[in-house]
């Protein structure tokens, strides 16, 4: 604002000096005007002698003509000297004579005697009246207050030269000189009222220059000094950070206007400033997606609740995550996948009481807390939160309303700082995924602890296995049970841990669905498998197995292509194998991915035919081009009648539909005479042959010969 101040002095040094340029015009007019007027007194003065001069002239020049001699007692001569005198007493500003020249008066008293004896006319009366004879001009001064005009009388000019006039002017060449026509004009009473009018014109001046400082300050006042001060005021204002300021004069157009806007400007830019810094506190502490809070405001949340807790109350924390919140990105897109978690975050924020928190933490996983007495406040909050994930679309799409499982810790009793509660809350939700707790919530257990941590370890690897090697292909051959010849080898994934040994499919596969290692593993299993079959001296089959997840994901007959084209193996060797479970969730979406599949060659296989679902709808609505049989049936059947029974119906389902049937997990030979006489396709289980790493194929020849 020093600008504004600088800006303010300098308008006081602007009406400063216009106060001042006002007063010199003022002056120098009324100087001028003085002086016009007072050189205006003496040339009215010179005209009125001029005038009178003539007059007297005229006057002279006809007493002469008139006049019989130059002697006082000439009628002529009276006659002058008393118009003389009546002008003179008609004007008393005005005196009139006439002045004899030295050589007028030489000659007089040359002829008449004594020059003092004829007194019409006066000797020279002052300098005026010589300097007129001597240069034979007129002359004019001022005298005290008298204008003093002498106009020299000129032997022959005018009437001067007439003959009647030779005797006074006896011994005088043409052109003389012979006196004067003198007038005096008193300047007393013009002098005194132009000095009163100069008075006047002074005190009149000085009060317009006064007026009009005056109103040029008021309207300074007005239009800049004041409005100057409430923009200084304002500056200030926004200097102490009130940004509510009101800021006056924007719509001007001069530089107070430019000001005002430029205050605008810096105050809507401090206001941008400030809205941006708060939105970018907000962002850092809240999730952009849902609003609400993010990780880490949790732990400033946390921490204070910890800090402020009561002795003789306790903070239970909740860590939900959502149920294949993954595939719903997958099949739906991630624009329904933010609308889900979206709806849910809304409902969590309205589910929670006074003193009750909640974040998002992840993609798919919330944390929500409360300090509580007694633990039937906990139970009653976790079930508000568990009642909170419902989403209620209007639609019939289940797969939009996803479960979740919730995982409990309690401070103190479970953990003394606020990280050790955030992560036995997870163990305990990594519990509840893993196992068929009640309404999927699980309460942390110190004794599973070490089985959570297991599931991270696992997770942890499953995520650099295929980079590091850890991965391998074992090969189980599958056989016609009417001839026992060869019909093709199943991929089985191995995961040789480089510190745990051996890891079972049974337990890192779900692992590898959860974290989303699965898609890659995916990927890498079956390159792998359709090079090696490629490499294998006979033309079996190879079946590999996928799951749901790699049939939702985009590009999955793309990646078949790529993969065949790459490897150089026939289309018609391979052959897919997926469960029903996988095709459940979008039976649409599925089938026309199965169907670009199948027409590049593939085979398609229903694996785990009779577990779960087992829908007959399901065999009708997709091309499969095999039944494989469940291993439970397998294992049932030679004791229990009612297997052999469901066998003998999906075997002839089979045929009927024109699909053949294998038959997993067998292991005797009874087992495998009673698939015989129910006609059952193919086989496949340690009888033939366990999951080996590399196939010994004269062996095989030899067993199906």
């Amino acid at each position: 604002m020093s600008d504004a101040i600088r800006t303010a002095s300098v308008a006081r040094t602007i009406l400063l000096v216009i106060g001042i340029a006002l007063v010199l015009m003022e002056v120098i007019a009324l100087g001028y005007r003085m002086s016009s007027d007072w050189n205006m007194i003496a040339h009215r003065a010179e005209r009125r002698a001029g005038a009178a001069l003539d007059l007297l002239e005229t006057l002279h020049q006809q007493a002469m003509l008139n006049s019989s001699s130059a002697n006082s007692s000439d009628p002529a001569i009276r006659t002058l000297d008393g118009a003389i005198q009546q002008f003179s007493a008609d004007n008393n500003d005005i005196r009139l004579w006439l002045s004899m020249g030295p050589k007028l008066i030489a000659q007089q008293m040359a002829n008449v005697g004594k020059a003092g004896a004829t007194g019409e006319i006066e000797r020279p009366r002052n300098r005026v009246d010589r300097a007129a004879i001597e240069t034979a001009t007129t002359q004019t001064a001022i005298i005290g207050d008298w204008l003093h005009v002498a106009r020299p009388a000129i032997l022959g000019v005018g009437n001067a030269a007439a003959p009647r006039c030779a005797s006074c002017h006896a011994g005088l060449a043409n052109g003389d000189v012979i006196g004067t026509y003198s007038a005096a004009v008193n300047l007393a009473f013009p002098r005194a009222q132009w000095r009163q009018n100069t008075v006047f014109e002074i005190a009149t001046a000085l009060g317009i220059v006064l007026i009009s400082i005056g109103t040029i300050a008021a309207v300074l006042s007005i239009t800049t000094l004041t409005p100057l001060r409430r923009l200084t005021a304002a500056t200030r204002d926004l200097s102490e950070g009130n940004l509510a300021v009101a800021i006056e004069g924007a719509t001007r157009s001069d530089e107070l206007g430019t000001l005002a806007r430029s205050l605008v400007v810096f105050r809507n830019n401090l206001l941008d400033k400030h809205i941006a810094e708060d939105k970018i506190a907000h962002m850092a502490q809240h999730d952009a997606l849902t609003g609400l809070p993010n990780r880490a405001s949790l732990r400033r949340f946390l921490d204070k609740a910890v800090a402020e807790c009561p002795s003789n109350m306790k903070i239970g924390l909740a860590s939900l995550d959502l149920d294949d919140f993954k595939q719903i990105n997958d099949t739906h897109g991630h624009n329904v996948g933010d609308r889900v978690i979206a709806e849910v975050a809304a409902n969590l924020a309205e589910t929670l009481e006074e003193g009750e928190f909640v974040a998002r933490v992840g993609g798919d996983e919330f944390v929500a807390f409360r300090r509580y007495r007694d633990q039937s406040d906990l139970f009653k909050f976790v079930g508000r939160l568990k009642r909170a994930l419902h989403i209620d679309h209007g639609q019939n799409v289940d797969e939009l309303n996803p479960t979740a499982h919730i995982g409990v810790a309690v401070w103190p009793n479970d953990a003394r700082t606020t990280d050790a509660l955030l992560a036995k809350a997870d163990n305990a939700l990594e519990r509840s995924k893993a196992s068929t707790v009640p309404n999927g919530v699980c309460y942390y257990e110190a004794l599973l602890d070490k089985e959570a941590r297991r599931r991270r370890f696992l997770i942890a690897g499953l995520a650099i296995a295929a980079k590091n090697g850890e991965l391998s292909l074992h090969y189980q051959v599958q056989k016609s049970l009417k001839t026992m010849a060869v019909t093709g080898y199943e991929a089985l994934l191995r995961w040789t841990h480089p510190q745990l040994g051996p890891i079972s499919p049974a337990e890192f596969i779900p692992l590898a669905e959860t974290c989303g290692a699965i898609h890659e593993i995916g990927e890498w299993v079956l390159r792998t498998a359709c090079r090696d079959a490629a490499a294998w001296p006979s033309t079996d089959k190879v079946a590999v197995n996928l799951s749901g997840l790699q049939i939702a994901r985009p590009g999955l007959p793309e990646l078949v292509h790529d993969v065949l084209i790459e490897s150089g193996l026939a289309p018609d060797r391979l052959e897919l194998e997926i469960t029903e479970t996988a095709i459940i969730a979008d039976k649409e979406a599925a089938r026309e991915v199965l169907q670009q599949i199948k027409r590049l060659g593939v085979a398609i296989a229903l694996d785990d035919f009779g577990r779960g679902y087992s829908s007959l709808e399901t065999l009708r609505y997709f091309p499969f081009d095999k039944i494989k049989l469940d291993r439970f049936f397998v294992t049932e059947i030679v004791g229990s009648g009612e297997s052999r029974a469901i066998i003998r119906a999906i075997v002839a389902l089979g045929k009927t539909l024109g699909i053949p049937v294998l038959a997993e997990g067998i292991e005797t030979e009874d087992q495998l005479a009673v698939l015989r006489q129910e006609r059952c396709s193919e086989g496949q289980g340690y009888l033939f042959g366990r999951p080996q790493p590399a196939i010994d194929f004269s062996t095989q020849t030899r067993h199906a010969s």
